[in-house]
């Protein structure tokens, strides 16, 4: 995988966490996309780009690391930590196994348990990622099925809402990927939202 891929797709996946707008999004990459010659492998990038952009607030996490690819929560503590301490999350959470006293931390490390031992997504994922409590809730009940609305998750709650929050986290993407079509690094665009330079999601 060579950097511009890796670029294009952390900015088409994961725009809205980087601009601040949303606590976590999960990306996949491709291992089978990791041998390209001249090329630095998926590992070194993650690497690489997970101590780049811890500088600016934005932590990386494999979730799994399995045979055919990487799932990789990237996420911003601090927004994480108040969406998973709201009342509802939180209940939601605890019946997962899952501890209110437990910091962001420990909290993943469950999740990152809890999918290696189901051998799939957790449901509870949805909170990591900033859905509402009640849209996590309906999907499980529902199976995924009936939902109202359909956009970056299925909506069973506030569907006005939902629309809102979506249509942000189009304008971080649409920001992103012109930037990214400018020539700009993730990397520096991530400084520049760090230090106030860019008001993406006014």
């Amino acid at each position: 995988m060579t950097r511009l891929q890796f670029e294009a797709i952390i900015c088409d996946r994961c725009a809205p966490t980087l601009c601040g707008a949303k606590p976590a999004n999960l990306v996949s990459f491709s291992k089978q996309e990791s041998t390209c010659q001249n090329s630095p492998g998926i590992e070194e990038l993650l690497a690489e780009y997970e101590e780049q952009l811890k500088h600016y607030q934005i932590h990386m996490k494999v979730i799994c690391g399995c045979r055919k690819h990487y799932l990789v929560l990237f996420y911003r503590p601090d927004l994480l930590q108040n969406c998973l301490r709201q009342k509802d999350s939180m209940h939601i959470l605890e019946n997962c196994g899952y501890d209110s006293a437990w910091p962001v931390s420990r909290m993943i490390a469950h999740l990152k348990e809890r999918y290696e031992s189901d051998r799939g997504l957790p449901h509870e994922m949805g909170v990591f990622l900033g859905y509402p409590a009640e849209d996590v809730i309906g999907f499980c009940l529902h199976k995924g099925a009936e939902c109202k609305y359909c956009g970056y998750w299925k909506v069973y709650g506030d569907v006005a809402r939902a629309r809102r929050t979506f249509a942000v986290y189009d304008r971080c993407r649409a920001y992103m990927n012109e930037r990214r079509a400018a020539g700009i690094s993730v990397l520096r665009m991530a400084k520049d939202i760090h230090n106030g330079c860019q008001a993406v999601v006014a």
